[in-house]
């Protein structure tokens, strides 16, 4: 009998494991991403991914997303956390998994409190702050993001262009729904939004290359 149980459970916990899998896999191949940098435009994402690293050893395996250090960083798919921790090159740590896209967001400043492992966050959800961790030290403020894709068996891909579609997409659903505009909420997050988007931009382009 005792045999019996310790195999339903198995069964059971399988069963689980393939639903949350299922779930954060999504569609893949159709899903987007949204900026994951608050504030940030479609015109400020420079893509530097594959660009040498280290003297030429290795490649750069995302994109760098400057703005000022604090500035909130938030998820760019819905998921589930699978890491937060730090490590030596992305100092402190996020990786999603959802949509089909494992989703990296390095050198925070904070991580958001009570962010913890295994948590599902929609697409917005707030992680932490941009900042210099890791071996960002030394370096302007940024987001290291990237995308490892199951369909590309999570090798890195190149954000920028997701990213920047993303970025097209939304006034036309903004336009979509205009009721919004009339929210007294939603109009201070857009101007608020609005603000870091002209403090980013005023912070220059004449960033040291990033790590």
């Amino acid at each position: 009998m005792a045999h019996k149980g310790v195999r339903l459970v198995a069964v059971l916990t399988g069963l689980v494991m393939i639903a949350v899998l299922v779930v954060a896999l999504g569609s893949e191949r159709n899903s987007q991403l949204t900026m994951p940098v608050e504030g940030f435009t479609r015109a400020q994402v420079k893509s530097s991914f594959g660009a040498p690293r280290d003297g030429g050893q290795r490649q750069h395996h995302g994109i760098d997303l400057f703005a000022s250090t604090g500035t909130p960083v938030c998820a760019a798919t819905s998921g589930v956390v699978v890491f937060k921790g730090w490590n030596q090159r992305g100092g402190r740590a996020v990786y999603v998994f959802g949509e089909g896209l494992l989703t990296y967001y390095a050198h925070l400043e904070t991580w958001r409190p009570g962010l913890h492992l295994g948590e599902r966050v929609t697409s917005g959800t707030r992680l932490g702050t941009v900042g210099t961790s890791g071996n960002a030290s030394g370096t302007p403020p940024h987001l290291h993001f990237a995308v490892h894709p199951f369909w590309n068996h999570f090798a890195a891909v190149d954000p920028a262009p997701r990213l920047i579609q993303a970025q097209a997409a939304a006034p036309v659903a903004a336009a979509a729904h205009p009721e919004g505009s009339r929210d007294p909420v939603r109009r201070r997050e857009s101007r608020q939004q609005a603000s870091r988007a002209t403090n980013n931009r005023h912070g220059g382009s004449r960033h040291a290359p990033s790590r």
